[in-house]
């Protein structure tokens, strides 16, 4: 029988050991950081190399010779802090970045990417898609609070909405 918190924990386990360089920083958003405590401990993290893990959302310190590696939801919120990160070009907040979504980037927040401060640091850019909660062996569950509530509207649209980021999330 498959695990999905073990395979939750090897997909992320093997992004970081993907990510060739001795020590690196790990820079997670509010979600990202519910998907992987679900699954690691910290131990398993810094086994990896990750010397330091950070949230995205608060100013952090800048570390121009090391390596970051970004795990964050695609939403303009992290997009706009990853191009607030980089955006003195003669100062950057990390030597070279690695992003990694959880789930799809819209081509519409691609576009949002800074080109000309945050490209030339991107050394790699996937999209994961680990956007659930793995809690336990067979047992996963999106996080979406007012699912249940948004399903039961009147409103169609917002039921097919809401339909849409389920199937999304799913496939």
């Amino acid at each position: 029988m498959t695990d999905l918190k073990e395979l939750t924990k090897k997909r992320f386990l093997d992004m970081l050991k993907s990510v060739d360089c001795k020590w690196k920083i790990l820079i997670l958003d509010e979600d990202s950081t519910r998907i992987i405590s679900t699954a690691c401990e910290m131990y398993d993290i810094m086994e990896q190399g990750v010397t330091m893990v950070e949230k995205l959302e608060i100013k952090r310190q800048r570390f121009a010779k090391m390596e970051a590696v970004y795990f964050i939801s695609p939403l303009e919120s992290s997009i706009k802090r990853i191009n607030f990160d980089f955006r003195d070009r003669s100062n950057p907040q990390y030597k070279f970045i690695h992003l990694f979504f959880t789930s799809a980037l819209s081509d519409d927040l691609f576009q949002k990417i800074n080109k000309k401060n945050v490209v030339p640091r991107m050394k790699t850019m996937i999209e994961l898609n680990l956007d659930y909660l793995a809690i336990e062996k067979r047992v996963f569950h999106f996080d979406n609070k007012n699912s249940l509530q948004l399903l039961n509207s009147n409103d169609e649209n917002v039921k097919q909405k809401e339909l849409q980021d389920i199937s999304r999330k799913l496939l």
